[in-house]
Parts: C-alpha cells; structure tokens; sequence
C-alpha cells in the first residue's frame, strides 16, 4: 500500500476541497496526505484549503519552473504516488514530475470530454476540443492507473485511447451522507421563509447551456406555479427569462447550510448536457431525499427517484407535471427510495472501499 500520496491542483475549487476533505476521513491513518496547489489564481490559497490532516504546499506558477519544483519536491518527500484533483490537464505536470522516478500517477478525470464535441460553438472551438483530446494519449498511457466518474465514459477512454482495462477504474464523485440527509421540510422552509404550500423545485451550480440554462429558463416562464430555487453563478447572459416572479436567485450558499435549501425543495432540476454521470448537485439532492431530473444519455443505475429526460423543454416539462401530480404519499416514498440510492451507491461509505484500493493500491 503506497504511504505518501499528493494530490496536485492548480487552483481552489470548492468541489476539489470536498474531495479533498473525503480523502483524509477514508485513508489509513499511517498515509501521509499532501497537496501541492499554485498561486496562479490566488495570492494566498492555502487559507481556502480547510484540511486538518493534509499538508498542504503552495508553489509560484511559472510553467517553464515548476515542473522542476514538483520534481524536486516528490524526490525530497518520498512521494509514492502523485493524483490529479482538479483539471485533468493538470496531468501533463505529472508527467515530469514522475517520470524515470519512483513516484507514479493517476489521472482523475471528472467530467466527459467526448460530450464536449456536441455543444454548440464556432469551428475553432471545435478544433480546439479535438486538440485538447489528443492530449489525453500521453496523459493517460504513462499514467498507472486511469479514474472515471461515468461508466460510458471509462468505455469510451478505453477504446478511443487504447488504455488497458486493467488500468481504468469508475469511481463516482462522493457525497457526504452525514452533512446531506433528510431534515424536516416544515423547518427547512421556515428557516429560508419559503410558505409551505410552495411547490419548489431547487438547481445548484452553475447557469449555463451546457448545464440546461436554455430549458430550466423555458421550464420557468412555464410553470408560473412552481418556485425556482436556483443557487450558483449565472453564465448564460439569457437567464433569467423574462418576469420571474417565481425565481428566487442567489449565487453562493455556504456549504454548511446548503442540506437546508435541498430540504425546502420538492424536486430537483439537474440536466447536464457537458459533464458525466449523477455529479455533486445531483447526489446531494438525492441525498436529502429529493427526486431529480437527469439527463438519459448518462449511464447510471435506474431509480425510481431519478427522472431521466432528454435535453428537450416539452420531454422536462412532461416531468415536472408528472411528479407533482403525485400524492404526498409517493412523494414521501421517492423520498427514501432517493436516499437509500446514494446510501448504496454514492456515499462516503458506499466508496471508500474503493477509492481506498484504487488510490493506495
């Protein structure tokens, strides 16, 4: 089992830190935790990085003298393994601050580039993804061991960049059980003044088309009926629509109180037309027993409480008119049947076995 791992990442992201925050609570208490992060975006990072056991280094960004200082680093530390926490990119670092050395790499990837080629954008963009594609072959045959979050994904890696079976690995993005759980929605409401006779239907992220910006905004001025919760920077310069009076926007909630805004929701919008699998939102939402609307195209285990669409307003608005159609009674089971699905498959718990035998092994 290898004892000194670091993680790399050029800049803070809240979803990184959560990741980060996991893999301290999961690892053996004899493995020593580093993560080498840049100043590239942010004169003091260290202070963003809430961690108790993670040793956590933070380096000047100069590309052409950096690689040398991670070099350096991983051969003064010991560092038996080095992984990827952010941009996948991030990789191409790996590469020379492992090679000929003892030290290995994993490559994370958390998001599916192949989709990328379907959004819309101008033809250098397109080229631009194609390049950014061909990177991925260096990056993932000198890596030791390959991650994915959707299981297509891992198929797709495999037969586009030729990478063994036996390297790559479908690991979900985990979600904290303890912190997102079912609380009483009366309360819930209350404590975010939200009447309980709403119907509320809650997105978390950011807004914009490769999220569902253009149909969450259709499905807003159509159901006039319905409060929108939405949490998280709006990017689409069309959203919000026009007279929203059922909008209720706000750009960042800390991460502490965020199981409340989830609990005074009824339903959960999450369609993703550019990412892979469940991600974050989705499986903090179920979490708290909140039934969700995801996109068809991803391959994930079948629930009653996941709603799978096509990224269409007339298909999403069929079933958002479908679910609350439904009794309290149903909603009240979809409730449990959301959070036994990510108790099963998504939790803390559930993947730590995993994450533990893939990473340390």
């Amino acid at each position: 089992m290898k004892k000194r791992i670091c993680f790399f990442t050029r800049g803070f992201a809240f979803n990184r830190l959560i990741r980060m925050q996991f893999h301290e609570k999961i690892f053996p208490k004899d493995v020593e935790i580093y993560l080498v992060t840049t100043n590239k975006y942010d004169k003091y990072p260290e202070k963003k990085w809430k961690l108790s056991r993670t040793k956590v280094v933070v380096m000047d960004y100069n590309p052409l003298t950096f690689p040398f200082k991670l070099r350096k680093f991983c051969k003064e530390k010991k560092i038996d393994r080095m992984i990827t926490v952010g941009s996948s990119f991030g990789g191409l670092f790996l590469i020379f601050a492992t090679l000929f050395t003892k030290t290995d790499y994993i490559e994370n990837l958390f998001t599916h580039v192949f989709y990328r080629l379907d959004l819309p954008g101008s033809i250098f963009r397109k080229i631009r993804t194609y390049l950014d594609l061909l990177l991925y072959y260096p990056l993932f045959s000198l890596a030791k061991k390959a991650t994915f979050n959707e299981l297509n994904m891992k198929k797709k890696a495999q037969e586009i960049f030729f990478i063994s079976p036996d390297k790559t690995f479908y690991l979900p993005a985990p979600v904290n059980e303890k912190k997102f759980k079912i609380k009483s929605k009366t309360t819930s409401r209350k404590k975010l003044k939200i009447s309980k006779r709403d119907k509320v239907v809650i997105n978390v992220g950011r807004v914009n088309y490769a999220k569902g910006s253009d149909i969450l905004g259709e499905l807003i001025k159509k159901n006039k009926d319905i409060t929108f919760l939405v949490i998280g920077k709006i990017n689409d310069p069309n959203f919000p629509p026009k007279s929203t009076k059922n909008l209720i926007h706000l750009e960042r909630v800390d991460n502490e109180k965020l199981a409340d805004y989830y609990n005074a929701a009824d339903f959960s919008f999450c369609i993703n037309r550019g990412g892979g699998g469940l991600g974050i939102s989705t499986e903090e939402a179920l979490s708290c027993g909140i039934p969700s609307i995801i996109l068809r195209k991803w391959e994930v285990k079948d629930s009653p409480a996941l709603f799978k669409t096509k990224p269409s307003v007339k298909e999403a608005n069929k079933v958002l008119k479908k679910f609350f159609s439904k009794s309290n009674e149903e909603r009240k089971k979809l409730a449990k049947e959301a959070r036994n699905f990510v108790l099963d498959n998504y939790s803390y718990k559930a993947l730590k076995k995993e994450y533990t035998k893939v990473y340390l092994g």
